[in-house]
């Protein structure tokens, strides 16, 4: 496998993670503001 391939992948990862932390973060904020 292309070593530029595997980096780019890792960061996708890294974004998607990301993403989801923020969203699951939000949505707690939102259960605890209620």
């Amino acid at each position: 496998m292309d070593t530029k391939m595997k980096l780019m992948s890792l960061m996708v990862l890294q974004e998607r993670i990301i993403i989801i932390k923020m969203s699951t973060i939000k949505n707690l904020i939102l259960v605890f503001k209620e």
